[in-house]
């Protein structure tokens, strides 16, 4: 099963439509600032959330949310305006812009993930989620020449938000989250590095 959260007028075919607005097509109502989400766990092997996240109260117990209804190696594409965007600030109902380390402390794969964790808020970790992360910096125009280098590694996109966000902005972040529910296959992973 597929979930398209926040999908506006947006209907995609063969997923379930969630709107907090009775648009044409939506296939479930719900304001996704409440919480749970209605929909058992474990029930959706794809989800979108496309330029939502940025407009909701409570990024991390809606993340908390993705991982609970999402099937374990599901697939969850969260698209979020970039912090360097002119779109970010230029929409009074964004709380907030993102940059490639908002979602690290969640991410199993970063070596550092235990250092993050012991400086971080306690709430943000309390919930022990863990996702496999990809993520992408996009560009927009002419600044499209940059995206390549930009997204080789952790390290150039965060040389790049450092030091060069301000000349040559980007347009959005694409996080892709692979929930990662059986920690055995987690311990496996780390075990064959």
């Amino acid at each position: 099963m597929k979930l398209n959260l926040g999908c506006g007028t947006n209907i995609k075919e063969g997923w379930t439509n969630l709107d907090m607005v009775n648009h044409k097509g939506v296939d479930v109502i719900h304001d996704m600032n409440n919480f749970p989400y209605p929909f058992e766990d474990n029930t959706f092997d794809e989800v979108l959330l496309s330029h939502i996240l940025e407009h909701l109260e409570n990024p991390q117990k809606t993340i908390e949310e993705l991982y609970r209804i999402t099937k374990h190696e599901g697939s969850i594409k969260i698209v979020v305006p970039h912090f360097s965007s002119w779109s970010v600030w230029g929409d009074p109902t964004h709380k907030r812009g993102y940059n490639s380390g908002a979602l690290s402390h969640m991410d199993v794969n970063l070596k550092y993930k235990e250092r993050f964790a012991s400086r971080c808020h306690s709430s943000i970790i309390e919930n022990d989620i863990d996702f496999i992360i990809k993520k992408k910096i996009i560009f927009n125009g002419l600044y499209g020449i940059f995206q390549p280098f930009v997204n080789l590694h952790n390290v150039t996109m965060w040389r790049y938000e450092r030091f060069l966000s301000g000349i040559f902005p980007a347009d959005v972040m694409e996080f892709i989250l692979i929930p990662v529910k059986d920690k055995d296959d987690v311990s496996r992973s780390k075990d064959d590095e």
